[in-house]
């Protein structure tokens, strides 16, 4: 009897063990599944309250979101040009200067501008979040680097470009996460303007989120 009744209480020791472990796995992939989900939820264009367009090419693009600020910056005028905004995604955000319109052949004239590109970022409690200065021909320095730790070795301004596309970054003003709540001011300004400078306009963008493929 006393045997039955042991052999009773381990099957419904093992019976209960079995179904925490499914309740245990269940609850997992519940977990995984909800994380899933808000990562694949759109972002609420309509949040973003600022002086730019708001485009979302979805999850699965690199940038997933991109602001383009207005208005433009003529390149070979002094200009001090100030964009309040707010509402955007707490995704790792990049500030850029895309050259609009560009032609291939134009790239090394303008990797060779001395005119100085000025861009801060500040919250609206005037913390800094990043800072850019110098002149556009840094960009023949080459393309900024990151080390072991994945820390930029250096900041200097860069034109990255295709043949129908070109924009300046600078390694100070990568990676920049924001707080979907605050208001943010991004001052610009274009200083020393080199008189071989052709006309072209700068577009400021902010650019991130989504998934980069290998």
């Amino acid at each position: 009897m006393r045997r039955v009744n042991f052999l009773v209480f381990c099957y419904g020791f093992a019976v209960n063990c079995l179904q925490r472990r499914r309740n245990l796995l269940l609850l997992t992939s519940l977990l995984a599944s909800q994380i899933v989900a808000v990562a694949c939820l759109p972002y609420f264009k309509g949040s973003f309250k600022g002086p730019a367009p708001v485009t979302d090419s979805g999850l699965f693009s690199y940038y997933r979101y991109q602001f383009l600020f207005y208005p433009r910056l003529a390149l070979r005028q002094k200009s001090d040009q100030t964009y309040q905004f707010r509402g955007v995604p707490t995704d790792e955000m990049n500030v850029s200067f895309a050259v609009v319109p560009f032609k291939a052949e134009e790239a090394d004239l303008l990797e060779s501008l001395n005119t100085v590109l000025t861009a801060e970022l500040r919250d609206d409690q005037g913390s800094l979040v990043c800072l850019a200065s110098g002149p556009l021909s840094e960009s023949l320095r080459g393309t900024s680097v990151k080390d072991e730790r994945g820390k930029w070795t250096d900041s200097h301004w860069v034109l990255s470009y295709s043949a129908t596309d070109a924009k300046f970054w600078n390694a100070a003003c990568p990676d920049i996460k924001m707080e979907h709540h605050r208001s943010y001011v991004l001052k610009v300004k274009l200083d020393q303007i080199d008189p071989r400078t052709p006309d072209k306009m700068l577009e400021p963008r902010i650019e991130g989120g989504g998934i980069e493929l290998p």
